[in-house]
């Protein structure tokens, strides 16, 4: 497994939706490369285990939220500050050096654990409340653009973002390296796919202007 993550927007794939095939492979032809899925509370291993394998049918790398036990089945796994640490999951029965672990972080701190034991990729925030995790603790703006481009790995923006409050945070606070992850701006859209490519152009765009200043 590769581990030089280049994509600019991560979907965040509920539990609580039926994995849609026709809508993950429009998503893929238009760029989609990357997914995380966040099992529902309550929800199957064997249910969990489905979704995985579905997905990874058609997308490049596939994440699980938490359930490190049923990484075999995709490409790794995504955890937050309450959740196993990564020197964890990696002495874990379940792991392998092809594996690439997300991790949440909150401060200079977590993100400087996070480094040195090698997370593949960083996630920040919560910057807006987020309906796919409403227990998310919100950041403050200050601090998300600080962890954001001290990070040395791919660092992504989560939490409830969309385009309109997207603009609104980088208005402000601006980012070398923008990368988001996204859920209900995509999924809960009236035109997923339109949404997914506007987000991403989005994100394209803003990175060409960036490096561009001088």
């Amino acid at each position: 497994m590769n581990t030089s993550i280049s994509t600019n927007v991560l979907l965040i794939w509920p539990g609580d939706k039926k994995v849609d095939v026709n809508l993950v492979n429009s998503l893929v032809r238009n760029g989609l490369m990357i997914i995380e899925y966040r099992p529902c509370l309550n929800q199957s291993q064997d249910s969990i285990v489905e979704a995985l394998i579905e997905l990874k049918k058609f997308v490049q790398i596939v994440l699980v939220n938490n359930e490190v036990d049923v990484m075999k089945y995709c490409d790794g796994v995504w955890v937050g500050q309450n959740d196993m640490s990564i020197p964890e999951i990696k002495q874990s029965e379940y792991f392998d050096d092809r594996m690439l672990i997300g991790r949440t972080v909150k401060s200079l701190n977590q993100l400087d654990f996070a480094i040195r034991n090698n997370a593949n990729m960083i996630g920040v925030g919560a910057v807006f409340e987020s309906q796919t995790k409403q227990d998310a603790s919100l950041s403050r703006w200050g601090l998300i653009q600080n962890i954001m481009n001290q990070s040395r790995k791919p660092a992504y923006l989560i939490g409830g973002l969309n385009l309109s409050n997207l603009n609104i945070f980088l208005e402000s606070y601006h980012i070398e390296n923008l990368r988001i992850a996204v859920s209900s701006a995509v999924l809960r859209s009236s035109s997923p796919v339109q949404a997914f490519v506007d987000l991403n152009n989005f994100v394209i765009e803003y990175r060409g202007k960036i490096n561009k200043k001088p």
